[in-house]
């Protein structure tokens, strides 16, 4: 016998079991905590089913709560056991039912459903676990009904064929918890009339032809922002068969098994099925909407993805809102689409390194005169801003810091962390201080998606020079270095799964800045020191290769990288003794980036893309320096700095140790 056929008489044996078997005529009931009861219940018109925490009801060979009346309702904490063919869970007939289940509904036997409603304008809701062990055609949950809502957050396990996870004839249907099918023709969800399905949970099947989402209903809505996972033959994760349906993707469709695809049309007649793969979206397997010329299949792919290349199939209109190129035709289109994240951070990171170091020349040059006791009138020019002869000093540091950055236009949100040791030496020159250094900063890049990662290592060498005139202490500082990255780029293949491209480049960069500044005692302890600065950032970044992958390595160009960076800011520096001070800083942060495009060659074709993401930021920052020294002319720098805006933060630190000769 067909699955329809036993479908269509399911209601008929239903009604001979209620004929024969021993029951509870209507009244409402309440199982209570301890309590088992082996008998069927019934709910008549306005009646109420509860099952308590703890209680239980067990029935064989027939239905457990029978529910022929309207506006019932049905709550279960504890559990419902049933064991034989036709043997359902509960079954609602009447109109504006509402089941909850929260506890446990566990059956096995032939078309043994263990929630049906067959009346219109039912809720159902599950956050407990529905299992059918064992059964041809035992659906989880099975709604006849129009304009039904049935909402899973627990868990839904089936066994045997046909024995689908939830079906509905029309209405809504929200997944976010999991269902499971085991079983040929399983489906985990089967939606029929003009049904919504959101699916933000997990998906999993494993038996043939047991697609993950089937849905042949008209103007159907189908959402997945979860996972749906196949592994049978001919299993699809989401196949449309109704016309004018609508496919949002913003999760995981993987079907693996053969001659299955992740999503799926009706390959006989026109449909007119659009495909949206938006932000997130992640596709293993081919797309094929079936009738290719004769109806208007849709695919739009969006950005905030990893980079994918898709085999799609019998798809009229593909349109892409991402960087990417399709080559083929409707018939056969092979679509390659590239996460810009990466390549929009280089302006980024080049700034943050070079401002950390910048920073760091700015910090020693604020206070340069040996700490003193001051008696001076309150805001008159501190002591410090009138230049005075300094021995050389030697000094190292490490230092480090963090940067994230939320997801932004095209760009996926991404982390970026250096740590860097630099070395110097300074001396008086001519009524200045100069100074000479070097270093090395490596760096890591990557997104939160894992859809690329950059990993860095950075040399450099500097000068720098100090002069204090006309109650300004003025610095100026100016860093060349070069640097050798490594490259993983994520890449969705839809027919060959997960792959990494990778890639090596080197890099050149040189960057001058400028800090202006002046002190001002307000006692004898106490000083105030406004600053103003701006460093200028560019490097170039020589093209590559990248190889690892089947049919997505790309040729990049040569390209610049741009970043002009300025900060203000008021710190009070108050004195501890001759040698040491602690230092509190305010004040703001902003960058402008101006990083060329990308040209990008691929399978023949040629495309570009500039960076993805806000290019002007600016934002606040509050920081602390302590600086101790003792008296082997040895002193001790800490520092910590935390800043951001609404979209991203950062966090930077160091200590420095210096000599004095």
């Amino acid at each position: 016998m067909s699955a329809c056929s036993s479908i269509a008489l399911r209601p008929l044996s239903a009604v001979i079991l209620l004929a024969l078997s021993p029951t509870s005529f209507g009244a409402s009931f309440t199982i209570k905590d301890g309590e088992t009861v082996t008998t069927q219940q019934t709910l008549n018109d306005n009646e109420t089913g509860t099952i308590e925490t703890g209680g239980e009801l067990s029935t064989s060979g027939v239905i457990a709560i029978d529910a022929p009346g309207d506006n019932v309702n049905i709550e279960t904490n504890g559990s419902i056991t049933t064991s034989g063919d036709n043997a359902y869970g509960i079954y609602s007939r009447g109109n504006n039912a509402t089941i909850s289940n929260s506890g446990n509904i566990i059956g096995s036997g032939k078309d043994a459903v263990r929630i049906v409603s067959t009346g219109d304008y039912a809720t159902i809701n599950n956050s407990g676990n529905i299992s059918t062990t064992s059964g041809d055609n035992a659906n989880g949950i099975y709604s006849i009904g129009t304009d039904a809502t049935i909402n899973n957050s627990g868990s839904i396990f089936t066994s045997g064929i046909y024995a689908y996870g939830i079906r509905s004839l029309g209405g809504t249907i929200n997944n976010s918890g999991s269902i499971s099918t085991s079983g040929a023709g399983s489906y985990g969800i089967l939606s029929g009339g003009n049904n919504t399905t959101n699916n933000s949970g997990s998906i999993s099947t494993t038996g043939e032809n047991a697609d993950g989402i089937n849905s042949n209903g008209t103007d159907a809505a189908i959402n997945n922002s979860g996972s749906i996972s196949t592994t049978g033959e001919r299993a699809d994760g989401i196949r449309s068969t109704g016309d004018n349906a609508t496919i949002n993707n913003s999760g995981l469709i993987s079907a693996t098994g053969p001659d299955s695809l992740a999503i799926s049309g009706d390959l006989s007649s026109d449909r007119n099925t659009t495909v949206n793969l938006l932000s997130g979206s992640q596709i293993i397997g081919g797309i094929d909407l079936g009738q290719n010329g004769s109806d208007n299949d849709t695919v739009n792919i969006y950005s905030g993805s990893a980079s994918a290349n898709l085999s799609i199939l019998n798809t009229e209109n593909i349109n892409l809102f991402t960087p990417g190129v399709v080559v083929g035709d409707t018939a056969r289109a092979q679509v390659i689409t590239l996460d810009p994240t990466g390549e929009s951070t280089r302006g980024v990171a080049l700034a943050g390194m070079t401002s950390s170091i910048h920073n760091v020349i700015g910090q020693r040059m604020a206070q340069t005169t040996p700490l003193k006791q001051v008696q001076l009138a309150s805001l008159e020019l501190s002591p410090g801003m009138y230049f005075e002869e300094h021995k050389p000093v030697a000094w190292a540091q490490v230092f480090g810091g963090r940067f994230d950055r939320d997801a932004e236009g095209g760009a996926i949100a991404y982390d970026h962390h250096h740590v860097g040791v630099n070395f110097g030496y300074e001396w008086d020159i001519s009524g200045h201080r100069s100074g000479l250094m070097g270093g090395v900063v490596r760096s890591k890049t990557d997104t939160q998606t894992a859809s690329f990662e950059t990993e860095a290592d950075n040399y450099y060498i500097g000068v720098y020079a100090n002069r204090k005139t006309h109650g300004l202490n003025i610095t100026g500082s100016l860093i060349a270095g070069y640097g050798d990255h490594e490259n993983d780029r994520l890449v969705v293949d839809n027919l060959n799964g997960f792959e990494t491209a990778k890639s090596d480049f080197d890099s050149w960069f040189i960057s001058p800045g400028i800090t202006l500044g002046s002190a001002f005692s307000v006692n004898d302890r106490l000083e105030l020191r406004p600053s103003v600065s701006v460093n200028y950032s560019m490097a170039w970044l020589d093209g590559y290769r990248e190889s690892g992958t089947t049919n997505s390595n790309l040729s990049v160009d040569d390209r610049k990288a741009k970043a002009l960076t300025a900060r203000a800011q008021l710190a009070a520096a108050y004195q501890f003794d001759e040698a040491s001070e602690f230092e509190f800083r305010v004040g703001l942060n902003s960058r402008h980036t101006d990083d060329d495009d990308t040209k990008v060659s691929i399978a023949g074709s040629q495309f570009k893309f500039a960076t993805a993401g806000d290019e002007s930021v600016t934002g606040g920052f509050a920081g602390a320096t302590l600086r101790v020294a003792d008296n082997n002319n040895l002193s001790l720098v800490a520092d910590i700095e935390f800043g951001g805006d609404r979209d991203e933060n950062y966090a930077a630190g160091s200590v420095s140790l210096e000599y004095v000769f």
